[in-house]
């Protein structure tokens, strides 16, 4: 058996980066090396090829995932979950879009309700039938009564006997957001963002492994922000959540920065 620290293709001799640049521009047939690097438009060249010499070069592979200061991630496996969106416009149906898919392998449900809100705990337990709430995430997004929804969820996993501790998911809340996209705050809300304080203090309380708020860079990117300035604006906006709660309720300041999730759009870059 080989020794697994061998290096795969050892006795082959490395390659230098000037004999693949030379191999390169010998395949071009006269055309400018530089026609193929990729340019974007924030400033970052990508090569058409990278070495081990060149990744020497770049401070974060020095770091290693799951360690400080986490700029490969605060994961140290490569672990995804699997998620779906199921958009809500019958509880009923919804409910059966949702089993069908757990049942298929998907880890986390997170159900759009698009204008569909849920008013009622008969209507929460029409979507949620059959769903065991240990075993799967399930998340919701664009309910506008955050209050009233967390309310029904809770009474929901008391009146099934699920252990509260072992919900995961979030209630995806985007106050900030819906100002950026509408003009408006969601609901009842203001400018002093009073219900998202009234909504930490029961997570903290009743679901300390549930998300609350949803720090959403998708909206500046619709409204053609380029890669960096999608980062920037959302860090903007992660830092303008943690003024408003430290202004407010300085006790919640910990415990708002663990029940906060990131949504980034993808694109060609």
């Amino acid at each position: 058996m080989s020794n697994s620290t061998e290096k795969l293709f050892s006795e082959f001799p490395p390659v230098s980066v000037e004999q693949w640049k030379e191999k390169i521009i010998k395949d071009l047939k006269g055309k400018d090396y530089s026609t193929l690097i990729n340019r974007t438009e924030f400033g970052l060249d990508f090569e058409p090829f990278y070495t081990e010499e060149k990744l020497q070069e770049i401070e974060a592979t020095g770091n290693y995932p799951g360690v400080f200061p986490y700029v490969r991630g605060t994961k140290n496996d490569n672990s995804w979950i699997i998620s779906q969106a199921v958009f809500v416009n019958n509880f009923a149906n919804a409910n059966k879009e949702a089993i069908k898919l757990l049942n298929a392998g998907v880890e986390e449900i997170t159900f759009v309700l698009q204008g569909n809100n849920i008013k009622s705990y008969d209507e929460l337990a029409e979507l949620l039938q059959n769903i065991d709430l240990e075993q799967n995430i399930l998340s919701f997004r664009k309910q506008e009564n955050v209050l009233l929804l967390q309310e029904l969820f809770i009474s929901y996993i008391e009146k099934n006997n699920y252990d509260k501790t072992k919900i995961k998911g979030s209630f995806n809340y985007t106050p900030l957001a819906c100002y950026v996209v509408h003009g408006r705050f969601p609901f009842e809300e203001n400018s002093k963002l009073e219900i998202l304080q009234k909504a930490l203090a029961v997570n903290k309380k009743e679901l300390p492994q549930y998300s609350l708020v949803n720090i959403a860079g998708v909206p500046f990117y619709n409204a053609g922000a380029d890669t960096v300035q999608e980062i920037a604006f959302t860090l903007s906006q992660a830092v303008e959540y943690l003024n408003i709660i430290s202004n407010n309720d300085n006790s919640l300041l910990n415990e708002s920065i663990k029940q906060a999730e990131f949504t980034i759009s993808t694109g060609s870059d």
